[in-house]
């Protein structure tokens, strides 16, 4: 956890902000209107928000107590801007999300440690400002329950790891790692010794598995003890608990020998080496970033039980020291990519198996349910339609752009919005005013991360169904195809228009050569007579240069102000692949890679590229236009 307020320090400093009143119980943001802003607002915030008021809830219950003095919470999108808000507030607790935060630390930041201080605050508060005269052990692994907790009330996919981690401190015998013993009798420095927080957590653990039911009103009644001026530790221990410190660190004691001559064995056969690469080859993983190179001689360090699990995506879970490495791996990488992850090690042997070009797969599954007529219509009608025209998406692009898609789509079916929302929501992982804005507006969406949602409602006529099924399918897997070529950087780089505008017109150009049937109805003939209706009709009530300074963070507003912005941008697009005729693949392609390098420069890719720069491009389609 990287916050400017040490968290060790936050039990002293909440009891003062406690007393005199001057917190805000409320989070505050640290942003601005870029579009990583806008994320950490639409999602990291909302986080934030969640897990505050589902601590209140839990200590309400527990405690009797409302911690409405609380240090208010500032979520930052950046290190300068949290600096900045630091200075501006120096008792608060500030948490940033960067963009190159892997998603494991996001949570730790918006969700672990803000709950953190709000439970060192609450242990003030019921201790009348003595809570230091209790052990620390006690404080900080209580600080990570209640951590726990909320982790589990909010039903996030992702959990903090601390109680993994005090396994593997636990198991290993380190000759340097920290005791129980050391911890309990609160020697000088403890706290700074390896694997103390992680011990705490599991000593806290151990604890309330032995207190049981009463353990959630036994903490409290402790740190009320503590308030007394005859306040006696043990005493307090032992009347709060049902057992003396020392009667608890023997049983402690003894489930941790236990734990260390437990069978060290994966609890699932392991699978064979794939010969893909050397374990100590460190040049052949596939996630390339400075990030993810540590990450990886991280895992080379650890101790098996151990599994490393990756997507081509850059989503990445290890898990260690465990019988269920592998499976801890695959739900950890799956909270960032829940549709392409694999194992890439199980302790030291790499068992990586790379996707060829075409041998991904498109899985068209139904987002409904429920038993009724219309449910089964689409079923039975669109889904297997669905399917045909995203399985020939592959062999035509192959063929014509020498690429495909080589990780695994998953397409969501619904039939009603409901469970159109729905799937925005919870498979997708849309914040929830977002994903009704997306469901109200859009006949489908992609979120470049492998996952597809399309709406079949049963109001909509059957020649809008139809279109869905096959033109909208192959729309979206082209901007999963954008999304893999330039490593999941193009959205928000690229311009809006060439974002839409290409996805059309590879839609198009795949029906063409689809022997599916209908597809004939989609030809791109008809598709640009039908731009191009709207143009004499219409003009230029949305302008070639609205869609080329439109960023995809406004595109949905945008498109629910103005007509015609997908109409101009496959006119745009048509209009570029006739400037390059046989070349036009080839360069789309180029241009995609060019813009997924780190720190790109999307206007000299697109120059490089398609041979003119946008304000030439601009020009050239205006004057096509005109000679029309």
């Amino acid at each position: 956890m990287s916050a400017f307020v040490s968290v060790r320090s936050l039990s002293v400093l909440c009891f003062l902000l406690l007393l005199t009143g001057c917190a805000s119980s409320g989070v505050s943001t640290a942003t601005g209107s870029d579009p990583w802003s806008l994320r950490v607002d639409e999602v990291w915030v909302v986080h934030t928000k969640a897990a505050i008021a589902s601590f209140d809830r839990l200590a309400l219950a527990q405690t009797g107590v409302a911690s409405r003095q609380s240090p208010r919470i500032v979520v930052a999108s950046t290190a300068e801007r949290a600096k900045a808000a630091h200075e501006a507030g120096p008792t608060d607790i500030v948490v940033t999300v960067t963009p190159t935060a892997s998603v494991f630390a996001s949570y730790e930041q918006t969700v672990v440690l803000p709950v953190r201080a709000r439970a060192l605050a609450l242990q003030q508060l019921l201790a009348g400002g003595n809570a230091g005269r209790t052990p620390l052990w006690l404080r900080e692994g209580l600080a990570d329950y209640m951590a726990h907790q909320v982790l589990d009330d909010l039903k996030l996919e992702i959990r903090s790891t601390d109680r993994e981690a005090g396994q593997t401190y636990a198991m290993r015998n380190t000759k340097d790692l920290l005791t129980p013993q050391q911890w309990m009798t609160g020697e000088r420095g403890v706290e700074k010794r390896a694997g103390a927080g992680a011990m705490a957590s599991l000593m806290v653990e151990r604890l309330a598995a032995a207190s049981g039911s009463r353990f959630a009103s036994a903490w409290p009644a402790y740190f009320r003890l503590a308030a007394a001026p005859e306040f006696q530790p043990d005493a307090a221990f032992e009347k709060s608990f049902g057992l003396a410190p020392a009667v608890f660190l023997a049983q402690f004691e003894t489930w941790l020998t236990a734990l260390k001559t437990e069978q060290r064995q994966h609890a699932k056969p392991v699978p064979d080496a794939s010969n893909y690469a050397d374990i100590q080859d460190a040049s052949r993983f596939p996630l390339k970033s400075s990030d993810m190179a540590a990450r990886y001689k991280d895992y080379l360090s650890r101790r098996a039980p151990k599994a490393l699990a990756i997507s081509s995506r850059g989503a990445l879970g290890a898990a260690y020291d465990s019988p269920d490495a592998m499976e801890r791996a695959l739900t950890l990488c799956r909270a960032g990519d829940s549709v392409s992850c694999q194992l890439y090690a199980v302790d030291d042997r790499v068992v990586y198996q790379p996707a060829e070009l075409d041998a991904a797969g498109v899985e068209v599954v139904m987002a409904s349910h429920d038993a009724s007529d219309w449910t089964q219509q689409v079923g039975a009608r669109w889904q297997p339609l669905v399917q045909q025209a995203t399985e020939s998406y592959n062999r035509v692009l192959k063929e014509r752009a020498g690429v495909a898609l080589n990780e695994t789509v998953r397409v969501y079916l619904a039939s009603s919005s409901k469970d159109y929302e729905q799937v925005l929501r919870e498979q997708m992982k849309l914040p929830s005013g977002h994903a009704n804005d997306v469901a109200t507006l859009s006949g489908g969406v992609s979120n470049l991360r492998g996952q597809i949602a399309i709406p079949f409602q049963e109001t909509t006529a059957a020649d809008v169904l139809r279109e869905r099924a096959l033109k909208t399918s192959l729309h979206e897997l082209t901007h999963e195809l954008q999304g893999q070529l330039s490593q999941r950087r193009a959205n928000g780089v690229a311009p809006q228009w060439i974002m839409e505008g290409t996805a059309d017109l590879l839609a198009y150009n795949a029906l063409s050569a689809s022997s599916v049937a209908g597809a004939a109805e989609f030809s791109k003939e008809g598709w640009r007579n039908k731009c191009l209706e709207w143009f004499y009709r219409d003009g230029y009530k949305v302008g070639p240069e609205d869609v080329f300074t439109t960023s995809g963070a406004d595109w949905l507003k945008f498109v629910s102000a103005k007509r015609g912005p997908y109409l101009i941008s496959d006119l745009m697009a048509m209009h570029l692949e006739s400037l390059l005729g046989d070349r036009f693949y080839a360069a789309w392609v180029a241009y995609f890679r060019q813009i997924g390098q780190p720190k790109p420069d999307e206007q000299a890719a697109f120059k490089q590229n398609f041979g003119l720069s946008h304000a030439e491009f601009l020009t050239s389609f205006k004057q096509a236009m005109k000679a029309l």
